[in-house]
């Protein structure tokens, strides 16, 4: 697949089972197929092409592909996401088109996990919003868990029994969209598709949950909502203030406007935004999960509505910062 991929990748308890579902979906959208492409000898890779219409006019070519894995997936190459979801008038009505297109899908092919994101099969190992154990990165439905949300996520009945159906509704406080399907399935969007920039809070199970990921047993969920609260307003209201309280110079700020003036033409990127990119890119989640997990031991006094606690944290962050910039690691 292509770098810059979207689409909807749907997972199985093992091959068999994405094999019958894909033939099971294939058959469904016979209709809409334009390509069909059969398995070679020594591959058990099959793929057809189908078209959807989206309500501003455009048009997609989109691959469903299985490769003889535990899953497989439905995408279209090139950037196109961002013109149908962002720069077209019917932006809003392309983002509904799409989920019900997914969730029409998902009950042909009754998977154990979906979702929808950009470069999904790199997104299963890197990104990740359920893999079971192993250095192979194998999916396993009865260790699948939690790690991170994707754009979009389709949670199976059978999952959400596993996992806690009030545990998922609890996104609602601060998703952009819940559902409940009515197969017993639950549908957690954390941020509209048509949002120019991820939030990257809201796709954090902790934050979105009040759910510590694995390796985060533990970990008070307010403290960890309240500093990443905290460092998002600080960078809206001063974003070059806060990059000097972290240690990141003129300089290192002026190379960057740099960088920005140079790929702006091929990106987009607004020159205003900087230092906004280096600063979404900074540790900021991590580090306050370490305090989160403290604060949830019983290890750090901290209150998440005091100011003078939340500075201190921060303080702490830049001194961190400060010594990784100077090689001290």
């Amino acid at each position: 697949m292509a770098d810059e991929t979207f689409g909807l990748t749907f997972f199985f308890g093992d091959a068999a089972m994405a094999k019958e579902s894909y033939v099971a979906l294939v058959h469904h959208l016979k209709d809409r197929l334009v390509h069909e492409e059969r398995a070679r000898a020594g591959s058990r890779r099959e793929s057809v092409t189908l078209v959807l219409e989206f309500p501003g006019g455009e048009r997609r070519d989109f691959n469903l592909s299985w490769g003889g894995r535990d899953r497989y997936a439905l995408y279209e190459n090139g950037n196109w996401a961002y013109q149908v979801f962002s720069l077209s008038q019917e932006a809003e009505a392309n983002e509904r088109c799409w989920f019900d297109f997914s969730i029409e899908l998902w009950k042909i092919a009754t998977p154990y996990i979906g979702y929808t994101d950009i470069e999904m099969v790199e997104g299963f190992n890197n990104r990740v919003c359920v893999v079971g154990e192993g250095r192979e990165r194998r999916f396993d439905p009865t260790v699948a868990t939690i790690r991170a949300f994707n754009m979009a996520n389709l949670f199976s009945k059978e999952f959400v029994e596993r996992f806690g159906r009030e545990r998922l509704i609890a996104a609602r406080e601060r998703a952009f969209r819940v559902e409940e399907i009515d197969d017993g399935s639950i549908l957690i969007v954390p941020q509209a598709l048509v949002a120019k920039g991820r939030d990257r809070r809201l796709f954090d199970p902790l934050y979105l949950l009040g759910v510590p990921p694995p390796g985060a047993e533990g970990a008070d969920a307010a403290a960890y909502r309240a500093l990443l609260d905290y460092f998002e307003r600080k960078k809206s209201e001063d974003p070059d203030g806060l990059a000097r309280e972290l240690g990141v110079d003129e300089a290192a700020m002026e190379a960057w406007r740099r960088f920005l003036s140079r790929v702006s033409v091929h990106t987009g990127t607004d020159l205003s935004s900087a230092p906004h990119r280096a600063l979404s890119e900074a540790p900021w989640p991590e580090f306050a999960m370490s305090v989160a997990i403290e604060v949830g031991r019983g290890t750090l006094d901290f209150d998440p509505d005091d100011e003078e606690d939340l500075e201190e944290v921060l303080r702490g962050f830049g001194e961190k910062i400060q010594k990784a910039l100077r090689g001290g690691g």
